[in-house]
């Protein structure tokens, strides 16, 4: 059986042979995402100025406890410690679905998009 040689030369770290700059994009996407969480612990956690007139932002939808007379379960009760808020409640759920592999599955839609060339049209 015949053999071949590679020769393997020695490398810094994250050093590669390409000649691109591959990591920017997902740099971007990193820092994007982060950002959001910061943005979304944020607005979880402050448990104030989620209604302006009547719309009511996503991250508090449905009201579940609340001042206002539309919500679910009425004034929050004084048991409940400050840091549950509204969102705190609700957000559990679709946090937990992409930290939870729904991610891998998102990340695979958008692999078949892109092979099948329908994500390149719709961003020409």
């Amino acid at each position: 059986m015949s053999q071949i040689d590679v020769p393997l030369s020695p490398s810094g770290f994250g050093q590669t042979r390409r000649a691109d700059n591959w990591w920017v994009q997902p740099l971007f996407v990193f820092l994007g995402l982060s950002s959001f969480i910061v943005y979304a612990t944020w607005a979880a956690l402050q448990g104030a100025h989620y209604r302006f007139g009547p719309y009511i932002s996503p991250f508090y939808s449905p009201e579940l406890f609340g001042p206002s007379g539309q919500a679910w379960f009425g004034a929050k009760p004084t048991w409940m410690p400050a840091w549950v808020t509204a969102a705190v409640l609700i957000l559990w759920a679709p946090g937990g679905f992409r930290v939870c592999g729904g991610a891998r599955m998102g990340c695979r839609s958008v692999q078949n998009l892109t092979r099948a060339g329908v994500l390149a049209r719709v961003l020409r």
